[in-house]
């Protein structure tokens, strides 16, 4: 009986999700030019993503690009504009129009642009701010006066193109909603580089802003509505160096910064996702650290999801293979993982393919979508969307009682199933295999269990002695994609 009902509860589960969910994982832009997508923002119920696009193998001439998407992932309309060689870092909306920031290049200094759209894509205005010799506009935080507040860096140096050249003072410009300039400020300047990466408005007004500071340091700032620094903190562990990608507020009035974290010597580090709580003045509550790699770009953005948990999301790179995956994470207000999600553009990504996550919003349905960029021999936007699982299809949720096959090159088989204390994993996998990973997932999707396998080995034992009696599902993952069984606990 117990049986039974708990199959219709996960009929009925299933049901829902197919209903209600919209997946797609595509690419967008033009495939002869490298073309990458930095932000996306949600109007009138379609997506607006932002980014830029170049040559194929030259950085010049550059083209700021803007693509508009209804839910489904069909393009509505596309813009681009190459006046002055721009690319846009970041997107938001205010009463129904569009704002932009991102950087130009003129014959003799590097400036930053902020432009306004309307919904359908066309210019209303365009302005262009010089600060220094080179300036760099990287985030937009729209602020309670219906302004915005400009967060970068500028370099000092006259010779921009210095081999030595770097961002040495964050940058701060607010604007009102006409894009006339309240006031600017440049601020604590550091020899080996000094910037910001993002923000947020305090209720006060305030700002706190989180960057990098002496290139090793992770950063965090306080400033007025004025701009006058209230305070400011650097964090560094022992031998890692820390960045400072991303900010939010939590509900104690502190908050959670994210980045990335590496230790060891250049050309030898160890590459880790990192995120630390602080509370309303800087101080360290807590930090933690996620998977490691030889490379990652880091948590790039944290959103807070509708069951007010948080989804983060990077990039990273694995020990045997030169791929880079994008990582979805959803982590709850105490830094636990409640799923990790790896993604790629299929068809399986070749030893030079890379996908680059930047930027991730939580969707009406509970779900995930974000965009970057899906890199093979040149590059193109990539935008995922997903269910509240961080699933990209139909059906590989999990805890959904579906089993799905989506490598038929691969099989395994679970004995015994049910299981009390130990069940064997038989596995086999094509020879060109580069890695094959196992990982156990209970009914709430959380992972209970996870090892690297040797594709030789083709068989590994599962302890799940200490598991909860249920169900879970069993995933073997390789290069061409995933094999799910389901497995009983008694």
């Amino acid at each position: 009986m117990i049986k039974f009902v708990l199959s219709i509860a996960l009929m009925f589960v299933a049901f829902e999700i197919h209903a209600q969910s919209t997946y797609f994982n595509k690419l967008y832009g033009n495939n002869s030019r490298a073309e990458a997508g930095y932000s996306i923002i949600t109007l009138d119920s379609n997506y607006i993503i932002t980014g830029g696009s170049n040559g194929a193998h030259s950085i010049y001439p550059r083209a700021d690009l803007t693509i508009c998407l209804n839910q489904k992932g069909d393009t509505i309309w596309t813009r681009q504009d190459s006046i002055n060689n721009p690319v846009c870092f970041d997107i938001e909306s205010l009463n129904n129009s569009l704002y932009e920031i991102g950087n130009v290049e003129f014959p003799n200094y590097q400036g930053i642009y902020f432009r306004k759209y309307k919904p359908n894509g066309d210019t209303v205005w365009t302005k262009y701010i010089r600060i220094d010799s080179a300036d760099f506009g990287e985030y937009l935080i729209p602020t309670h006066d219906y302004g915005f507040l400009i967060v970068g860096a500028v370099n000092t140096d006259t010779n921009i193109y210095a081999n030595d050249f770097n961002y040495d003072k964050v940058c701060l410009i607010k604007f009102d909603s006409n894009g006339n300039v309240l006031w600017v400020d440049s601020l604590l300047a550091h020899s080996t580089g000094s910037y910001a990466d993002a923000g947020i408005e305090n209720g006060d007004h305030s700002f706190t802003i989180v960057g990098i500071y002496g290139k090793d340091s992770a950063l965090v700032l306080k400033i007025d509505s004025n701009g006058q620094l209230l305070w400011y903190k650097t964090y560094q562990s022992g031998f890692f160096d820390e960045n400072a990608n991303c900010i939010i507020s939590t509900a104690d009035k502190g908050y959670l910064v994210a980045g990335s974290q590496a230790e060891g010597l250049v050309g030898y580090e160890i590459y880790y996702y990192w995120l630390m709580k602080i509370d309303s003045i800087g101080n360290t509550k807590w930090q933690k650290t996620y998977g490691d790699s030889l490379y990652t770009s880091g948590f790039r953005q944290i959103r807070q999801t509708l069951d007010r948990n948080y989804a983060f999301i990077g990039s990273s790179q694995y020990y045997n293979t030169d791929t880079v995956y994008a990582n979805l994470y959803k982590i709850d207000t105490s830094g636990n993982v409640l799923f990790e999600k790896e993604f790629y553009r299929p068809p399986y990504p070749s030893s030079d393919w890379n996908d680059f996550a930047y930027d991730v919003l939580a969707t009406p349905d509970s779900g995930f979508i974000f965009v970057g960029s899906n890199f093979d021999t040149t590059s193109r936007v990539w935008v995922v969307k997903t269910d509240k699982y961080g699933c990209d299809s139909v059906g590989c949720q999990l805890g959904t009682g579906i089993e799905q096959v989506e490598n038929q090159n691969s099989s395994f088989s679970v004995y015994p199933n049910p299981a009390i204390t130990q069940t064997t994993v038989l596995y086999t996998v094509p020879e060109n295999t580069q890695q094959v990973n196992l990982r156990v997932y209970d009914i709430t999707g959380r992972i209970v269990e996870q090892q690297v396998l040797d594709k030789y080995s083709h068989q590994t034992t599962l302890d799940v002695g200490d598991f909860s009696a249920g169900m879970y599902l069993v995933e073997l993952k390789t290069d061409e994609g995933m094999v799910v069984k389901k497995l009983v606990v008694e």
